[in-house]
């Protein structure tokens, strides 16, 4: 199920009341819990403050047990949050799924694909470039 659809069952909410609380129409909720359109910018920080949730919960980068609003770890860097949320929100479709597929990664593959980018940016840097003008010299 959608999580904000799982939310707002959770809250006992229809979802006009929810497009009422977040200033949207009931069609936009709607999209979001069928995964048409994403909630962005201050929708998305609206629908955080009424389900009580991190935007990283919305987003479906962290599951709702953990992000719990205000509940951020310690070893996290200040403002990665709004960091993630800016890169995932102006993002192309295709590249914000694949960074929520890598978030959602059991550690050891996270660090394999880590390691997989590192090596392909190190072979990429080596290779040696054309010349501009495409004729041999």
């Amino acid at each position: 199920m959608n999580i904000v659809k799982a939310l707002r069952k959770k809250a006992g909410l229809q979802q006009k009341e929810l497009a009422y609380m977040v200033d949207v129409s009931r069609p936009t909720v709607s999209e979001w819990e069928n995964n048409k359109k994403d909630p962005s910018g201050e929708r998305l920080k609206k629908l955080a403050q009424v389900f009580g949730v991190d935007e990283l919960v919305i987003l479906g980068v962290v599951p709702p047990d953990v992000g719990k609003q205000k509940d951020t770890p310690a070893d996290r860097p200040p403002g990665l949050n709004d960091f993630l949320i800016e890169l995932l929100v102006n993002s192309p479709d295709d590249r914000r799924q694949a960074i929520l597929d890598f978030l959602k990664l059991p550690e050891e593959q996270a660090q394999r694909v880590i390691g997989y980018l590192a090596a392909t940016k190190e072979t990429a840097a080596a290779a040696p470039s054309d010349p501009p003008s495409g004729r041999p010299e």
